[in-house]
């Protein structure tokens, strides 16, 4: 996925942002890294198929997660976002997934603190 592919994504479709990105907005130390972690519905996977080329590598600077179209409409705060044109970030708990399995230290550690406190504030 080029980057003016990625930009595209995530300004003009409901997704949202996960990884080193997110957890910045979390509050998390961290520079902004060259990778993305994008979660998407199943519907917006198949769409997006016929807008650009997306071609798996799963060594790519971009992360495609999938989620389940029925899972997808509890996170109805992507469209919402959208709408008020402003990015998405995903829930803390699958941002500090998208971490832990880092080789850096530091993002590691970062995705532990995102896991102690969960959800909440």
């Amino acid at each position: 996925m080029s980057a003016a592919d990625l930009d595209y994504l995530l300004h003009s479709h409901p997704v949202m942002e996960g990884g080193v990105p997110a957890a910045i907005d979390y509050g998390a130390l961290l520079f902004d890294a060259d990778s993305r972690d994008i979660y998407l519905s199943e519907s917006l996977r198949q769409q997006i198929d016929s807008e650009m080329a997306i071609v798996m590598d799963p060594l790519g600077p971009v992360r495609l997660h999938i989620v389940n179209d029925d899972a997808w409409a509890l996170l109805s705060n992507a469209q919402a976002a959208l709408r008020q044109g402003r990015s998405c970030i995903a829930p803390k708990s699958a941002v500090a997934l998208d971490l832990v399995e880092s080789p850096e230290a530091r993002i590691r550690e970062a995705a532990e603190k995102l896991m102690q406190r969960g959800n909440r504030g």
